[in-house]
C-alpha cells in the first residue's frame, strides 16, 4: 500500500436477518451475537418483540403490540427487505418469539411461499430457543428432546434440513413441551400470552394468583417456598393460564394433563434464574467443549462458508 493511499473496501458479506427475543436489545442479543461472531452483516427485524402490556426485558409499554401482532410485524418486514434485496444471500437468525418470525419467514421460501423465487439467496437458518420448533428436529446428529416447540405453528417439515439449526435446551419450556394433552394445554395458555393487549397484566395476574395457588395446593403440586413471588412475575399470566377454572371458556382439557402443565410451568419459571434454560444458552455445553452458542456460531459459520456471497 502506498504512503497515503485509502486501504481497500472491506470484502462483501452476506447478510443475517436477525430476530431479537421479546424485549430483547440489538448488538446484545443472541442473534446479533451469532451474525457478528459469523462475521456476517447483521440487518436487524426491527419489530416490536413485545407482549401485549406485560414488560419484559427492555420492552415495557403498556400499549405495545400483542405477542402474536408483534410476530406478524417481524414477518412483514423481513419480507420486504428480501424482495427490496433480490440477490443478495442471507441467513435467518431467532430467538425465543423472533424465531416464531423466523420460522415463519423460513416457510414462506419454500415451493408455494410469498418467497420462492428468493429461495437461493437463503442459506441456513439458526433458532435459539424457538417455539416454533418441530418435533424431531435439532442439529445435525444432535441430540433430539422428546418434545416440540409451544407455538401452534411449528417450521413445516420439508424445511428441517441441516441448514436449519435448532438449539434447544431439555428443559426450555417455550422450545420443548410434551406432545399431546399436556402439550396441548401448554399451548393454550401461551396463546393466551400471545393474544394479549390489555394494558394492566399485572392486575389481572393479581387477581388469578390466590385461586391459581389454591388449585395447585388442591392437586398436590409442590409450590416454591415463595410461589406469590415468582407468579406475581411477568410469568404469571402464562402460568394463572394453565389450569381449567381460570380461564374456563379455553380449556376442555382433563385435570391431570393441567397439572402436569402447571408442574411443567411451575419448575421452568421457579427455577433460579427464572426461566433458567431459556436464558442460559451461552453458558451451557450441548456438546464437549462447545456451549450452544458456539454451536449456533459454528453452524452459521460453516454455512456460510459453503455459498458464494452474491450482494
Amino acid at each position: 500500500m502506498r504512503l497515503g493511499s485509502w486501504p481497500p473496501p472491506p470484502p462483501p458479506r452476506h447478510a443475517a436477518l436477525t430476530f431479537r427475543g421479546t424485549g430483547g436489545i440489538v448488538g446484545v442479543d443472541y442473534t446479533s451475537r451469532v451474525a457478528h461472531a459469523a462475521g456476517l452483516e447483521e440487518i436487524p427485524i426491527l419489530y416490536p418483540g413485545s407482549m401485549g402490556g406485560i414488560p419484559v426485558g427492555a420492552e415495557n409499554n403498556p400499549n405495545a403490540p400483542s405477542g402474536n401482532d408483534s410476530v406478524e410485524v417481524a414477518v412483514e418486514l423481513a419480507v420486504d427487505w428480501i424482495e427490496q434485496h433480490p440477490s443478495r444471500t442471507f441467513c435467518l437468525l431467532g430467538y425465543s418469539q423472533g424465531a416464531i418470525a423466523a420460522s415463519k419467514v423460513r416457510a414462506e421460501l419454500l415451493p408455494g411461499g410469498r418467497l420462492e423465487r428468493f429461495a437461493g439467496n437463503y442459506f441456513c437458518g439458526m433458532m435459539v430457543a424457538n417455539p416454533s420448533r418441530a418435533f424431531g428436529h435439532t442439529f445435525f446428529l444432535g441430540p433430539v428432546p422428546d418434545g416440540e416447540g409451544i407455538s401452534n405453528f411449528h417450521v413445516p417439515r420439508e424445511a428441517c434440513t441441516w441448514d436449519w439449526c435448532e438449539l434447544v435446551q431439555p428443559d426450555d419450556f417455550y422450545a420443548n413441551v410434551p406432545l399431546g394433552d399436556v402439550g396441548d394445554v401448554c399451548r393454550q395458555g401461551q396463546n393466551i400470552v400471545m393474544d394479549t393487549t390489555v394494558s394492566d397484566p399485572i392486575g389481572m395476574m393479581q387477581k388469578v394468583i390466590p385461586h391459581l395457588i389454591k388449585m395447585l395446593d388442591e392437586a398436590g403440586v409442590d409450590l416454591p417456598p415463595n410461589p406469590l413471588g415468582i407468579l406475581s412475575g411477568v410469568w404469571a399470566g402464562l402460568v394463572s393460564s394453565l389450569l381449567p377454572g381460570v380461564v374456563p371458556a379455553q380449556f376442555g382439557a382433563e385435570t391431570a394433563a393441567a397439572v402436569h402443565a402447571a408442574r411443567l410451568a411451575l419448575t421452568f419459571f421457579a427455577a433460579q434464574p427464572p426461566t433458567k434454560p431459556h436464558i442460559t444458552y451461552e453458558f451451557v455445553e450441548v456438546l464437549p467443549g462447545r456451549t450452544y452458542l458456539q454451536l449456533g456460531i459454528d453452524h452459521v459459520r460453516d454455512w456460510s462458508g459453503r455459498t458464494p456471497v452474491r450482494t
